[in-house]
């Protein structure tokens, strides 16, 4: 069983490393750039939509 958490936590790890993050900070960028520096509501909504989903995701996993 635990070999099963420590899989599912390195693939976890590898997903956010090279597939969210660089699509994260492109969007991020992008966002930042359409607001002029500032994020809009509609920006700010879907980065906390994303934060609590990989917070269950993480908790799915049994990672605390």
């Amino acid at each position: 069983m635990v070999w099963v958490v420590r899989m599912r936590t390195l693939s976890y790890a590898m997903f956010m490393l090279f597939v969210a993050r660089p699509y994260l900070i492109r969007w991020t960028r992008r966002a930042l750039e359409q607001g002029k520096g500032e994020l809009s509501l509609n920006a700010l909504a879907i980065l906390i939509v994303l934060l609590f989903t990989s917070a269950a995701i993480t908790n799915l996993i049994g990672l605390f």
